[in-house]
């Protein structure tokens, strides 16, 4: 009987041993389980942190999901740099007698390098700031000035004096520059001189009439040159198609009559994009365009086409030998050809 005691005992003392550690472990477990029954423990806090932490409460629940990318705290600046280098040999007569391949007639090195600076800046929500700066090696060009010049009554004009001068003048010009703010959710507003994108058309884009620069079908993804413009951005329908209104004014002659009014609205016909834009200018031919963008089975298709009441060349009527050499047609007789 003593030995199985003893036996017992030793037993039942092998089972407190093991089942010390998973005692332990399941009162550190359930500490947090029982806590949520117990009496609250008040921990006293200074009232600095107190507000702190309020107040990043209230502005985790207040702040928008897209806030960070409508509004930024600083100013982004960024750009690009591109440079080439290219050469050319001209042969004027190749299939003469004494043709020498090592000796052209003329040859030709040409190294460029472009650089575009830009900055964007979006101090508010419904407030954007954008612009770009272009320049171009040798980054200067020489400009000469009429100085002074001395009227004497000559039968020969190349006897009358006359002093110019040169000025290196930096080659930097704003390629961009705009702001954009909004009425409400209703209206979407821009001015100043942007790009437009109107055509779709890749090395060729008929419908691109805003724009001041054509595709560069050597380098057709380059960003064309804008004009100064005022535009209004309607979102409109369910599927929020947008409307745009613009108003474009001339380089030179800033007047009504040098105004142009362009219109455009694009609507979503199943899985096909259908943009239908207008242009007008009183100096001008009125042109209508019409975009068409969609999948064709396991293709990508785009269209476009213009079509123009008028020309917007200058013709001249035959030249002459006396004064006066030409005469330009008007501009109503353009529109009437």
């Amino acid at each position: 009987m003593s030995l199985l005691r003893n036996l017992g005992a030793i037993s039942i003392l092998c089972v407190i041993i093991m089942a010390a550690p998973f005692s332990i472990s399941s009162q550190e477990e359930s500490n947090d389980i029982d806590a949520l029954f117990e009496d609250e423990i008040i921990v006293q806090q200074d009232s600095d942190t107190l507000g702190q932490e309020e107040s990043q409460d209230s502005f985790i629940g207040q702040t928008n999901p897209l806030q960070s990318f409508l509004k930024t705290e600083t100013v982004k600046i960024g750009g690009n740099i591109s440079g080439t280098v290219s050469a050319s040999w001209t042969w004027n007569d190749p299939w003469t007698v004494g043709f020498d391949l090592a000796n052209p007639d003329s040859h030709e090195l040409a190294p460029a390098l472009n650089s575009l600076l830009y900055f964007d800046s979006r101090p508010e929500e419904d407030f954007r700031v954008h612009g770009s700066f272009k320049t171009a090696w040798p980054f200067a060009e020489t400009k000469s000035f009429l100085d002074s010049a001395t009227l004497v009554t000559v039968t020969d004009p190349d006897t009358m004096t006359t002093t110019s001068k040169s000025v290196r003048v930096p080659d930097v010009r704003i390629f961009e520059l705009f702001s954009d703010f909004q009425l409400g959710d209703n209206a979407y507003l821009r001015f100043g001189k942007a790009t437009v994108k109107w055509g779709v058309g890749y090395f060729f884009s008929p419908a691109d009439i805003i724009n001041l620069e054509s595709i560069n079908i050597l380098d057709p993804t380059v960003q064309r040159e804008g004009p100064l413009q005022f535009r209004v951005f309607v979102p409109y329908g369910p599927s929020q198609n947008p409307l745009s209104f613009y108003s474009i004014f001339d380089t030179d002659n800033q007047d009504f009559e040098n105004t142009a009014l362009a219109a455009k609205a694009e609507f979503l016909l199943g899985n096909y994009e259908l943009g239908l834009s207008g242009y007008y200018r009183y100096d001008t031919s009125e042109r209508g365009a019409l975009t068409l963008t969609g999948p064709l089975g396991n293709f990508d298709i785009f269209a476009e086409g213009v079509i123009a009441r008028g020309s917007p060349k200058a013709f001249y009527s035959s030249f002459k030998s006396t004064p006066p050499y030409y005469n330009k047609i008007s501009s109503d007789d353009i529109r009437n050809t």
